[in-house]
C-alpha cells in the first residue's frame, strides 16, 4: 500500500469543519475491506441497523489495523487543524455498513461524539437514473447545519 495521496482538505461549514482525505493505500485496502464487510453482513441479520453491537476495528486483520491507524491519523490531523496542540485520548467505535440500491440513512447526528467520520469502501461508479425526487443521488452524502 504505497500510493501517496494529497494532504487532507478542510472545509468550514457553519461552525463545523469538515475534512476530506483519501487514505494512503486505499485502492488496495478497499478490495479487502469490501470482502470483510460482505462477510460480516452475511453473518448478521442487522449489521446495517445495529451500529453499536460490533466495532469492526476489534476484528483482527492487517487491513483493519491499517484502517485504524489511518483513522487515528485523521483524528490527529483534524485536531491539529482545530488548533488543539496537546495530547488527546480518544476511542473509535467503527461501524461497518452495507447499503444496497434504495438503502439510505435518515437525517441524524452523533450527539455523544466529539468527532464523527465516514469512510467509503465503495460508491457507485456509474450514474443511475432514479425515479421520484430529483435530489436523490446514490453516491452522495448530505450535510445540514447542525445548529438548532
Amino acid at each position: 500500500m504505497t500510493d501517496t495521496p494529497p494532504a487532507p482538505e478542510f472545509m468550514t461549514l457553519w461552525p463545523t469543519t469538515i475534512m476530506r482525505h483519501r487514505l494512503p493505500g486505499s485502492a488496495d485496502a478497499n478490495t479487502i475491506l469490501a470482502e470483510i464487510v460482505e462477510d460480516l453482513d452475511a453473518g448478521s441479520a442487522d449489521m446495517t441497523t445495529d451500529y453499536l453491537a460490533n466495532n469492526i476495528l476489534e476484528h483482527e486483520h492487517p487491513v483493519l489495523a491499517w484502517l485504524k491507524s489511518c483513522f487515528d491519523r485523521a483524528v490527529t490531523d483534524y485536531a491539529r487543524n482545530a488548533g488543539i496542540d496537546y495530547e488527546l485520548d480518544w476511542t473509535i467505535q467503527a461501524w461497518a455498513n452495507l447499503n444496497r440500491m434504495g438503502d439510505y440513512h435518515n437525517l441524524h447526528n452523533h450527539p455523544h461524539s466529539w468527532l464523527s467520520g465516514t469512510y467509503y469502501v465503495q460508491v457507485p461508479t456509474t450514474e443511475t437514473t432514479l425515479s421520484g425526487r430529483s435530489d436523490r443521488d446514490p453516491s452522495a452524502i448530505s450535510f445540514f447545519d447542525p445548529r438548532p
